[in-house]
């Protein structure tokens, strides 16, 4: 079998690529779902569906999780041809356990490390408006990605009340700040973004009209757009006419202050020059093989490190969840040790395209905190008595599956009353 495997993948180039260049032609894909992807026992081998119905690794702090089963399940997408991104969301040495890994199993000219100093960049918001499929140009969607990300970022993925007023505001600023920046031919940036926010005019406090800043950046941008932009009156409209009129210059200011406050941790540093400046590659080069490794690990970069990983994790993941099957790529992982330091509802959205018509079931008690997962596609086992399902197999069943796994938390101490359930899957549960 493996000799077979080997055959099929060696007509897939590794994916060599240095940065600015372009990525290889799409190559088809050989292997199938039913493809055994890992062995785990000599009766037990999961398949590629297994693995794009997502693998999850369980378990307490020092159990080897991270150099045991996800290192196997890792070195496996690499030899298998996949491309993917990989989130050094907590720990500083997971960066050269991956590179030695992708060394090991000859896909070192794959990678893609994104660090300061690496010349690796993607501006965000200049591939939400240029890439290719539909939705593609429309500021609404950049402005919604921004807007996403700056809320994920916050303490415990949630603002406050307070802070959702001012959202609202930059919510209709955002996307007329890059309209504009578009309408004056001028690339976006988070330090043009910056400019046209500082550079708002406000209300004369004695007589009709504005006071605008000096070497206004806004101001500049429109009497550009004013030449060649079909979009200059709309722009015009709102920020001398709509921003200026509810508060007077307290509103202006009110609403640039937010603006800062929402999105400093993207205005300076490494996530402004990775991810807000250049592009060098951009998400969709994982579908032609591109390993993607986010070096920023929140033990070195604090903040920053889970501001960058947030960010470009849910731009990765808009990116796989607008494919259509393989489309000519190749299979795409996300691998994120300690997952729960970069968990967002985004993810939910991605378990359910991967599972189809699949369900998973997590159950737990939140008081012991003990809990389990199950996987299952049919809901009753309807063979006839004599064609029965061996009781190993009973689980692949959902009357079995859950009833199993409810007994199980309950032998270790999960009280009925106290179970918490999720349900992921079914296309849309």
């Amino acid at each position: 079998m493996a000799t077979v495997l080997q055959r099929l993948l060696a007509g897939l180039s590794g994916f060599s690529l240095e940065a600015g260049g372009r990525p290889p032609a799409p190559q088809v894909y050989p292997l199938g779902l039913d493809a055994p992807f890992l062995s785990l026992s000599p009766h037990d081998t999961l398949t590629l569906r297994d693995a794009y119905e997502h693998i999850i690794c369980l378990g307490e702090t020092g159990r080897v999780k991270t150099s045991g089963p996800a290192k196997s399940i890792l070195g496996q997408y690499m030899r298998q041809g996949w491309g993917g991104l990989f989130c050094a969301s907590l720990k500083s040495d997971d960066v050269s356990r991956v590179i030695a890994l992708a060394k090991a199993t000859g896909r070192e000219e794959s990678l893609i490390v994104v660090a300061p100093g690496s010349g690796w960049r993607c501006n965000v918001l200049d591939w939400e408006l240029s890439r290719p499929g539909s939705g593609a140009g429309l500021v609404e969607n950049a402005t919604g990605l921004l807007m996403e990300v700056i809320s994920n970022n916050a303490p415990n993925g949630q603002r406050t009340s307070k802070d959702s007023i001012r959202e609202e505001a930059n919510a209709r600023l955002i996307p007329y700040a890059m309209l504009l920046i578009r309408a004056a031919k001028r690339r976006i940036t988070m330090d043009t973004l910056k400019a046209v926010v500082d550079g708002m005019p406000a209300p004369h406090p004695t007589m009709p009209g504005l006071t605008w800043p000096s070497n206004s950046y806004l101001r500049d941008c429109l009497d550009s757009a004013k030449a060649h932009s079909a979009d200059y009156r709309a722009c015009e409209g709102f920020f001398t006419g709509e921003m200026v009129k509810p508060g007077g210059s307290r509103f202006v200011a009110s609403v640039v202050y937010s603006f800062q406050n929402m999105t400093d941790a993207f205005q300076s540093g490494p996530v402004k020059d990775l991810f807000f400046s250049d592009t060098t590659f951009t998400p969709a080069m994982c579908a032609q093989g591109a390993i993607v490794v986010l070096a920023l690990p929140v033990a070195g970069y604090g903040p920053v490190g889970k501001a960058a990983q947030l960010l470009f994790k849910a731009v990765t993941i808009k990116e796989l969840l607008r494919r259509q099957g393989l489309e000519g790529g190749r299979p795409c992982f996300f691998f994120c040790d300690e997952y729960q330091t970069l968990a967002t509802p985004l993810d939910a959205q991605l378990m359910q395209a991967g599972r189809s018509s699949c369900v998973s079931a997590c159950v737990r008690d939140p008081v012991i905190r003990v809990g389990g997962v199950n996987h299952f596609m049919l809901p009753e086992d309807n063979s006839s008595p004599d064609e029965k399902t061996p009781v190993v197999l009973a689980t692949r069943y959902g009357s079995n599956a859950m009833e199993s796994l409810i007994n199980d938390v309950v032998k270790l101490g999960g009280l009925w009353e106290r179970l918490e359930i999720k349900v992921f899957g079914w296309g849309r549960v």
